[in-house]
């Protein structure tokens, strides 16, 4: 234990003090959209969903986005960065997301 003005504090276990790394991953979509049902049962099947943070964005309750992915859906992006349009295989995604964050 260290003694800090007083009080007493313990240690941090490295288990603790290890920062917990996983990747933003933002799927673009919208309704009734058979691609992106397709795509969310693959990010399923990678069985990797404890390596990131899933965020879905519906394109229509934004005017910019449904402009831009209107015939593009589903995009997927991880860490900012477009890694998949259209489709992706579990293992592709699974590859990406590990590669990612290092593991």
């Amino acid at each position: 234990m260290l003694k800090l003005r007083g009080a007493f504090t313990r240690r941090p276990l490295v288990e603790e003090s290890r920062l917990e790394t996983k990747a933003s991953v933002v799927l673009y979509t919208k309704p009734n959209c058979h691609l992106c049902d397709e795509m969310k049962a693959e990010l399923k099947k990678a069985g990797c969903d404890n390596l990131y943070r899933l965020e879905e964005i519906n394109i229509e309750s934004d005017p910019a986005l449904l402009e831009r992915y209107r015939f593009d859906i589903p995009v997927l992006q991880i860490n900012g960065v477009e890694a998949f349009r259209h489709r992706l295989q579990a293992d592709q995604f699974r590859t990406a997301i590990t590669a990612s964050v290092g593991n």
